[in-house]
């Protein structure tokens, strides 16, 4: 899991057919806004999926959203490892106390 980076978009929206590249681009915008840290998961140098927090350090908790999985890449655990490695991440970090996630 790491950020994702701009050059990367065009690849990423090509796997996750739900979100455009120009959702990509505008949740890149809301990152450099502050609203958000967009990141991607890879896996033997391909893109899988996506996944977007955001940190409020006043209410100490780190709100989860956006994760996506390449649709060829689903019902393979790879949603629920991505989740994990932000759970795990975040333990580390000490950033958080509680985690918030909307599903849909």
């Amino acid at each position: 899991l790491r950020p994702l980076a701009l050059q990367e978009v065009p690849a990423l929206a090509s796997v996750i057919g739900e979100t455009s590249a120009a959702q990509f681009d505008n949740r890149l915008r809301e990152q450099e806004l502050g609203y958000r840290e967009l990141m991607v998961a890879e896996m033997d140098g391909e893109l899988v999926g996506t996944v977007s927090m955001r940190h409020n350090p006043e209410a100490e908790t780190m709100h989860l959203f956006a994760l996506e999985v390449a649709t060829g890449r689903r019902r393979q655990g790879i949603g629920r490892r991505i989740v994990e490695l932000v759970i795990e991440e975040e333990r580390v970090e000490e950033v958080s106390h509680r985690m918030v996630m909307r599903l849909y």
